[in-house]
């Protein structure tokens, strides 16, 4: 049993430089997928991530309008003022509308908190676009939707683009105020 085992070990050679070529070069092509698949997944998740973010600022601003948030005693209506850019200089805004009866649009003056959109990303679209901004204002404390200032068009979608290409669209439906992101 020993000269068995002995003779068997004795016979191995190991690996061939073809072999070992091979070898490297699958684990190269499996590093280059990776590595491609990486930038992509980066790519798509900072569009999906800003657009949660979005919806999460809009529930925000409906949450407070619903609950009589107040500052300084005064319960304000509050909303989110967009406006369509380019990449690298995108900002949306967090405000209370703060004139005296509220007029249901953003005023300069009135941010609670500004958001920037990461690079890459980008407000495509506004629809119904009356200009190339958009303000939506959850009114206290019943919660009623206004789309720049009025109470005419049914829906508001705020597409985000990536420069990738890819896009994602948060939905506010003035009705019922529900607010989707697809």
């Amino acid at each position: 049993m020993i000269f068995f085992q002995k003779k068997f070990f004795s016979d191995q050679q190991g690996f061939t430089a073809l072999e070992l070529v091979i070898v490297a070069g699958i684990m190269a092509f499996l590093l280059v997928l990776v590595l491609s698949n990486f930038r992509g997944f980066e790519q798509r998740s900072a569009l999906d991530g800003e657009t949660d973010k979005l919806a999460s600022v809009l529930r925000q601003a409906q949450i407070w309008a619903l609950t009589g948030q107040t500052s300084s005693a005064t319960r304000y209506s509050y909303g989110v003022h967009l406006a369509k850019c380019a990449s690298g200089s995108c900002v949306y805004i967090l405000f209370r509308d703060t004139e005296t009866g509220g007029n249901k649009l953003y005023d300069a003056g009135e941010e609670v908190v500004s958001y920037t959109l990461p690079q890459g990303v980008y407000v495509d679209s506004l629809t119904p676009n009356i200009s190339n901004q958009s303000d939506i204002v959850f009114l206290a404390p019943l919660g009623l939707v206004y789309i720049n200032g009025a109470v005419s068009a049914s829906e508001e979608a705020i597409v985000l683009k990536h420069t990738t290409g890819r896009q994602k669209s948060v939905t506010v439906n003035r009705v019922s105020g529900q607010i989707n992101v697809q």
